[in-house]
């Protein structure tokens, strides 16, 4: 009898069986292996799994004003427990598995509070078509970074989404206060784009509302 295939997933160089991933059971989290494999592996697994989740619908457009510089986020603690949920999060969201997947970047989220994470964990909600999670965790996002346009221009969207007009032209106008003023006119075209995706009468208010 031949051996089962392993399913490998490559991660910056490094491969890890993830057969037994495919049903979440995944090593003792106490484990030395496993807290080796946290601290070794965790910043590539965090890119990767924002990096899958780029096709969620979410929404944003790449048209309008320069994206704004990223910042220097600060170092998460590479904990045996964050691996495990962003691991977690990275291969069901491969598997299609969006719900299971939403649940472990919500958990990595709100415990780290870290923008990244916070965004994949948006991204995640919005896969599993759960648009009242990915609302509360746009908030905390917008809250965290404050001076993060693009925080305030999705959390200004899915309030739109909603239908709370005053929350989301609260979060536009919040966007643009962070915008130089030579590229203004070209961020209220950027947010008539991502209000385009949203129904027309909300969008309208709010799109009359910033004019």
């Amino acid at each position: 009898m031949r051996k089962p295939k392993r399913r490998l997933l490559a991660v910056s160089g490094a491969f890890i069986n993830t057969r037994s991933l495919m049903t979440y059971n995944l090593p003792n989290r106490s484990s030395w292996t496993w807290q080796r494999s946290a601290s070794l592996l965790l910043p590539a697994i965090l890119l990767g799994a924002c990096a899958s989740l780029e096709k969620a619908p979410a929404p944003e457009s790449t048209a309008g004003p320069p994206p704004e510089v990223e910042p220097a986020y600060p170092d998460l603690e590479l904990t045996p427990e964050l691996m495990y949920e962003v691991l977690v999060g990275e291969v069901a969201s491969q598997r299609n598995q969006f719900g299971v997947s939403a649940d472990a970047l919500a958990q990595a989220a709100e415990s780290t509070r870290d923008p990244r994470l916070l965004e994949a964990a948006i991204r995640a909600a919005l896969r599993a078509q759960r648009p009242v999670v990915a609302l509360e965790t746009a908030r905390t996002w917008a809250a965290t970074v404050p001076k993060n346009r693009r925080a305030h221009e999705i959390l200004a969207t899915l309030e739109a989404r909603e239908g709370r007009v005053d929350a989301s032209l609260a979060g536009f106008l919040a966007a643009l206060s962070l915008y130089p003023q030579e590229e203004r006119a070209d961020a209220y075209l950027h947010f008539a784009n991502l209000l385009s995706r949203v129904e027309k009468a909300p969008s309208l208010a709010v799109m009359q509302s910033l004019s």
